[in-house]
């Protein structure tokens, strides 16, 4: 009987047919990938169905116990209001990126008649805009 080198192992375990992952985890899919793709959007509407369809009453929520009345005192709604406290804490930071852009001379100088961050306020309001209009 031939005995094999240690180093021929390793080579033999990568060759193997990896298992199959595919009903083992959650893909998170973004607003952007649930609107472009068909695919995923019919899965998510199928899978939405099915849990409207099922009842509230047949979910286990025995691992997520029900929180008592004053731990939702303080609870943050919306995304707005969860913006405002990070940003006041300065944990949420966007990505900046450098643009030019032509505006009329009349918005430019509304911005700027509050003083100094009048690119701030042109950025916060194309924020809002964007928060709250819900198609492109």
């Amino acid at each position: 009987m031939k005995r094999e080198s240690a180093s021929s192992r390793p080579a033999r375990q990568r060759a193997a047919k990896p298992k199959s992952t595919t009903h083992n985890f959650i893909r998170v899919v973004d607003g952007d990938e649930l609107q472009k793709n068909p695919v995923i959007r019919k899965r998510v509407d199928r899978e939405l169905a099915a849990l409207a369809k099922a009842g509230y009453e047949n979910i286990d929520t025995s691992d997520a116990p029900e929180l008592p009345a004053a731990q939702w005192k303080n609870a943050i709604r919306g995304v707005d209001a969860w913006l405002k406290i990070v940003r006041g804490n300065k944990l949420y930071k966007p990505v900046k990126q450098a643009v030019s852009m032509r505006l009329d001379a009349d918005v430019v100088a509304w911005l700027k008649q509050a003083g100094p961050g009048y690119q701030t306020r042109a950025n916060e309001i194309l924020r809002e805009k964007m928060l709250t209009k819900s198609e492109p």
